[in-house]
């Protein structure tokens, strides 16, 4: 069956932060903590960090508050 089709009733993303901002890497662990956050239309946020995860291996950067993928 899948996903219901989205109502135009349904709030859209506004605005998408990455956080932290600047880099705070963990030196013993080898990674960056990321925290991805929408805000929707009618103003609730949700945290989408799983959904936006690169696949294991892929390398992105950070610039401002956005998440770019590298080749």
């Amino acid at each position: 069956q899948g996903a219901r089709p989205a109502a135009t009733s349904d709030p859209t993303v506004q605005r998408i932060v990455v956080s932290p901002e600047s880099r705070v890497f963990d030196a013993d662990t080898k990674q960056q903590p990321l925290l991805v956050t929408a805000t929707m239309s009618d103003g609730t946020t949700r945290t989408i960090t799983q959904s936006t995860a690169p696949a294991v291996g892929q390398k992105v950067t950070v610039e401002g508050s956005q998440l770019k993928a590298r080749a």
